[in-house]
């Protein structure tokens, strides 16, 4: 049908084709443009909705306002577009958390301001705690508690927290502001009761709130991670397992911090899993200082006889008789210990004298360069050298001595880490010397003294010279035999790994655990460097060096708990001695190495030896001339049937050690500096107070 058109421009009028509705033509008469009315072909109109009258877009036939159905009539269940904003508002809601129960969130805040609260009490306890301990408040004390705090609240609640926080976004949802915080309160609930009521004088009466600390710490995570199910499950397992691997990082990081702390302070920790970062102990308190006479008598050297076809033994020069005035300690007030046989009661305030002369002296020998050592280091077999060890502000000093004559010979220094001194050991020739140190690194050195052999070096952090799962155990140097023998042991947990270096069919040996509050592995080599003898699980093991068959395993005691305290073998090697504790009791057993018969066994004291009570190294020594065993420094035992018949009467004294066939090195401490000396036994005197 046709449509009348007029041109806007000079008026005229057209009728064009309805083909051309909706387009525009060009008049004839001014060329103006005129626009055809109406819809173009295959375009819809608009229209509004029937039933709202809402405008409809052209080409719709559903109303996006009512849901009508222009063609239809009916009305048809759709998205609407408020349905659709309103979805659109819910995406943006989810990254962030509606807040919860008012009421709960209250408690919330009180929960978090009581673990505050006691965690300023803890540190306060603490603090009253150290400055009440023998050694008094010191930096050094205080350490422990910030490393465990640091830990916790540095290391496993920041690690824990962001495990949750990755696991609720994974989960598209928004993690809480405050997850952190929660994760921290709940870390330091268990640490924050044991330093309010974990301490050894509260054992007996809050002994068990510390446990129900552990329980209060699970609930408390339980109850700050609430949600919906699938989040709330979700958080606590992630939890769990960050928690469980930042134990792995701390004990890590608490290995080398107790290596540069030289061991942080046990002792300045309330009970608890975290004592494992402590793995030293705070020093005794100096105690004021009185006059304490020092008297060292001389004696002239008498020489045992000679057994025939036999040279005569070198006589060791006595000393002056002298007298001097040292500096002594008083002893502080403490129960009586059980020394072997003998007790030490308590005293208090009592001036110390230190005794360096015995009956069963044939002389002594006092003189400059051995007189100030700390210690000495001989060999496996006792033979013509040893060590001497003093130590500087920053160095260890070590002296080899020749002791026919006495002589010294090499002079070295090594570097000195706090309260962490390198470890010797000199070889069975005395030619070769073996030192393990910490500082700046850990590190092995084997030094031959004769000047062509290349110093070996194995250094203790690299993995080819660690036993494999001893990564972060500490080593301890055991002894050395010659060059292509030594041996390093490495204690972790109470679990030991004896290492073999320098042999080419290497030796590595794991001991199980050895007993509570035992975290070393002892032990001894044989005199004729055969036989390793190492002690753990209440035996015996044996483990050969040249390759030879070893000797069983000896069973200590197979039912009774045994604290091993010093271990020896006799001069040819057939029987090993050990000094222990049985059930607390001091005893000392002698054995076969062959078959593990016993030899004789010999109760010290019915006074139980605690496990506190300080022993010195090298408890056990077998004295070869006299054909006896010495305990503790003094006391004296038959070799054949473990009696005790007499006591060298020594006083202070802190370590004794086999030099000679019928010569010891016994080092004094007490208040000031050590003091070393050499002493000749008389065996023939030893042997006839054995015979009565």
């Amino acid at each position: 049908m046709p449509i009348p058109i007029e041109c806007e421009s000079c008026h005229r009028q057209y009728k064009v084709d309805d083909k051309l509705a909706g387009k525009k033509v060009k008049c004839k008469g001014c060329g103006a443009p005129i626009g055809v009315p109406g819809t173009a072909p295959g375009e819809a109109e608009a229209r509004d909705c029937l039933s709202c009258g809402a405008p409809i877009a052209p080409g719709n036939r559903v109303c996006t306002k009512c849901g009508f159905n222009m063609e239809t009539g009916q009305k048809e269940m759709l998205l609407l577009a408020d349905e659709a904003d309103e979805l659109k508002e819910k995406k943006k809601r989810r990254w962030t958390r509606q807040r919860g129960m008012p009421l709960l969130e209250q408690l919330d805040e009180l929960l978090k301001l009581l673990v505050i609260l006691g965690l300023i009490g803890g540190i306060v306890v603490t603090v009253v705690h150290i400055a009440r301990s023998p050694g008094g408040f010191t930096l050094s004390a205080l350490l422990p508690m910030g490393v465990v705090l640091a830990a916790l609240g540095g290391i496993m609640a920041p690690l824990a927290g962001l495990a949750v926080n990755i696991t609720v976004r994974t989960m598209k949802l928004a993690p809480r502001d405050d997850t952190y915080v929660r994760m921290m309160a709940c870390v330091l609930l268990p640490f924050v009761v044991g330093m309010l009521t974990g301490w050894p004088e509260m054992a007996e009466r809050w002994g068990f709130v510390s446990a129900l600390g552990w329980l209060a710490a699970v609930g408390l995570l339980v109850y700050f991670f609430r949600a919906e199910v699938m989040e709330w499950v979700g958080s606590l397992v992630a939890a769990a397992v960050a928690l469980s691997l930042s134990l792995i990082v701390v004990s890590l990081l608490g290995g080398a911090v107790n290596d540069l702390a030289g061991g942080l302070y046990g002792d300045m920790l309330p009970s608890g899993p975290w004592t494992g970062l402590a793995k030293g102990h705070s020093p005794e308190p100096k105690a004021p200082a009185t006059a304490a006479v020092v008297t060292l008598v001389a004696t002239q050297p008498v020489a045992p006889a000679a057994a025939p076809g036999t040279e005569e033994a070198p006589a060791v020069p006595a000393m002056a008789a002298t007298q001097m005035a040292l500096p002594a300690a008083t002893v502080p007030t403490r129960p009586a210990v059980a020394i072997g046989p003998r007790t030490m009661p308590a005293t208090a305030q009592q001036p110390v004298v230190v005794k360096m002369t015995s009956p069963y002296f044939a002389g002594v020998t006092d003189m400059p360069g051995i007189r100030d050592a700390a210690g000495v280091v001989v060999p496996v077999v006792p033979g013509d050298w040893m060590l001497t060890l003093k130590t500087t502000d920053t160095t260890a000093e070590v002296d080899r001595w020749s002791l026919n004559p006495l002589e010294k010979k090499e002079h070295s220094s090594y570097p000195l880490l706090p309260r962490k001194m390198p470890q010797f050991a000199l070889s069975s020739k005395g030619d070769v010397m073996a030192v393990l140190s910490f500082f700046p690194r850990r590190q092995l050195d084997v030094v031959a003294f004769d000047s062509k052999t290349p110093k070996k070096t194995y250094v203790l952090d690299l993995p080819a010279n660690i036993p494999e799962g001893a990564t972060q155990a500490v080593p301890a140097l055991v002894g050395i035999v010659d060059l292509a023998h030594y041996y390093v042991r490495w204690d972790l947990n109470g679990q030991s790994v004896l290492q073999a270096y320098g042999t080419t069919t290497g030796m590595a040996w794991r001991a199980a655990a050895i007993g509570p509050g035992v975290e070393t592995c002892p032990a001894a080599f044989s005199p004729n460097g055969h036989t390793v003898a190492v002690f753990g699980r209440n035996q015996i093991s044996f483990f050969n060096v040249d390759g030879s068959t070893s000797p069983k395993p000896i069973v200590v005691a197979s039912d009774m708990v045994v604290r091993q305290l010093g271990m020896a073998f006799s001069s040819d090697s057939t029987q090993i001695g050990i000094y222990a504790t049985v059930q607390d009791l001091p005893t000392v057993m002698v054995f076969q190495v062959r078959n593990g018969d016993p030899v004789c066994t010999a109760l010290l004291s019915q006074v139980p030896l605690g496990r506190n009570a300080e022993t010195m190294p090298h408890a056990l020594l077998w004295l070869p001339g006299a054909q006896a065993w010495l305990v503790n420094g003094n006391d004296l035992l038959d070799g054949a049937t473990g009696t005790k018949f007499g006591s060298l009467g020594l006083s202070g004294l802190a370590e004794p050690q086999i030099v000679g066939p019928s010569t010891v090195a016994l080092t004094f401490k007490g208040e000031g500096s050590p003091r070393t000396i050499l002493a000749k036994l008389d065996d023939e005197k030893i042997r006839a107070a054995k015979s009565k």
